[in-house]
C-alpha cells in the first residue's frame, strides 16, 4: 500500500472520533435509482431504488423523522432536538428488512441410499430482520435488540437454513447460535433473538513524582 493510501486509511479511521454531528434541520425528499452493469462478460443485472425523507418538526417542534425506504428495506430514526439539554441531541433508530431467495434446479429428483432423499426442483426462502439500538447518554452503555425469523416452502437438505456457531463474517446474513458447531442445525423455519449490551471502557493513568 502506498503512503497516500495509508494516509487515507488512517484518516477514515479517525475522522469519526473528531467529527461533530447534528440532526438535519432541513426537510428533504430524495429518490435514487441505479443499476450495476459489468464492463465485460455477462454478469447478472442488478438494480436498486430507494426513497429518503427527512422531516423536522415531526409531531412536535423538537422531533425530526429520518426515513429510508426501499422495496425490501426500511430504516428510520427519530431524533430529539435538545433532548438531553441545550445543544445535546439524541436519536432512536430502528431497522427492518425482508428478503427472499428462490433456488431453482434443473436436475432434481431422488438420491441417496435407496432413493430415500429428494432434491426439490424449486425452493422458496423468506426471512425478516429487525434491529433496535440505543446508547445510554450518561453511562455510554450500548443496548441492542435484534430479531431474525425465517420460513420456507419446499425446502430440502441443500436449501434449508443452516444455523449454529458464531462466525459473524461467515456470510452476508449469519445465523449465529453460540454453543453449537458451525451450521450444525438444519431448519425449515427458525427464529433467533439477540440481546447485547456493551459498556464503554475508559483507562485512567495516574503519574506520581517522588
Amino acid at each position: 500500500m502506498t503512503k497516500v493510501g495509508q494516509s487515507i486509511l488512517w484518516l477514515a479511521l479517525f475522522v469519526p472520533f473528531i467529527a461533530t454531528a447534528q440532526i438535519d434541520p432541513y426537510r428533504r425528499d430524495l429518490v435514487q435509482l441505479g443499476y450495476h452493469q459489468a464492463l465485460e462478460g455477462h454478469a447478472p443485472f442488478a438494480s436498486y431504488a430507494f426513497y429518503y425523507h427527512n422531516q423536522p418538526d415531526f409531531l412536535r417542534t423538537n422531533l425530526t423523522l429520518r426515513l429510508a425506504l426501499a422495496p425490501v428495506y426500511l430504516d428510520f430514526e427519530l431524533g430529539f432536538v435538545n433532548g438531553l439539554g441545550p445543544n445535546t441531541d439524541f436519536a432512536l433508530a430502528m431497522e427492518l428488512s425482508a428478503w427472499y431467495e428462490g433456488p431453482f434446479r434443473t436436475d432434481s429428483g431422488l438420491y441417496g441410499f435407496g432413493g430415500d432423499r429428494e432434491v426439490e426442483p424449486r425452493s422458496h426462502l423468506f426471512w425478516l430482520e429487525a434491529a433496535l439500538t440505543y446508547t445510554l447518554p450518561k453511562s455510554q452503555q450500548n443496548l441492542s435488540v435484534r430479531l431474525i425469523a425465517g420460513s420456507s416452502l419446499d425446502a430440502d437438505r441443500f436449501s434449508a437454513y443452516r444455523l449454529g456457531g458464531f462466525l459473524p463474517l461467515g456470510s452476508e446474513f449469519p445465523l449465529s447460535v453460540p454453543g453449537d458447531c458451525y451450521q450444525e442445525i438444519s431448519a425449515r423455519q427458525f427464529a433467533l433473538r439477540q440481546l447485547r449490551s456493551a459498556a464503554r471502557r475508559t483507562a485512567v493513568v495516574e503519574r506520581g513524582h517522588e
